[in-house]
């Protein structure tokens, strides 16, 4: 009688161990991808051009930050707030107090930002 117990409380153990592993992988897959703005924020973007010059964009709870960067080394910012829909992206920018909005399109690893009728690629950062 006493072994039967003894294999009851290991084979609980083992079990309650397969779980906890089980649930631990699955946390790791909580956040789910349903349209555009959801790829959007979840994902970092970027760009280097053949010039030197780059541009990214990152997301972290309610702010964006894009950053920019000349073929000459100088580097700038926009970071704060962000306000998105299923078309547009705004930024309001802690430095300056102005809204910059962005249409944009995600096609798969790549990511169009359009302001003032010129449109920017960013892809994917891996």
């Amino acid at each position: 009688m006493k072994k039967i117990r003894i294999l009851i409380k290991s084979a609980c153990v083992i079990i309650l161990a397969f779980l906890f592993i089980q649930l631990s992988f699955l946390s790791g897959c909580s956040r789910v991808i349903r349209d555009a703005k959801d790829e959007l924020v979840i994902y970092n973007w970027s760009r280097e051009f053949d010039t030197g010059s780059s541009i990214s964009l990152k997301f972290s709870d309610n702010f964006a930050t894009l950053d920019f960067t000349t073929s000459d080394g100088i580097r700038s910012s926009l970071y704060g707030l962000y306000i998105l829909s299923s078309t547009n992206l705004v930024i309001c920018d802690d430095n300056t107090g102005t809204d910059y909005t962005f249409l944009y399109s995600v096609y798969g690893d790549k990511l169009e930002l359009t302001m003032y009728d010129s449109t920017i690629e960013l892809y994917k950062d891996d």
